[in-house]
């Protein structure tokens, strides 16, 4: 598996993940505080993966470039 099919496939992982809690949050579906700042914090875990992932994947775009 090449970088661009690993990133793409954490992205999909990322975006997939980020769905069903959302989905567990505008449902009502949260138990109690303390689940919901579980799933806010994971939500928050996966953006900065997220931007750091494109992040990498920009500048090795920009390496290739050169």
């Amino acid at each position: 598996m090449d970088l661009i099919s690993l990133s793409q496939f954490i992205l999909k992982t990322i975006r997939d993940r980020r769905d069903q809690i959302g989905e567990l949050l505008t449902s009502g579906n949260v138990k109690n505080m303390e689940e919901y700042r579980s799933l806010v914090g994971e939500i928050m875990g996966m953006s900065f993966v997220e931007q750091e992932l494109r992040t990498v994947l920009k500048n090795a775009e920009m390496l290739d470039d050169e």
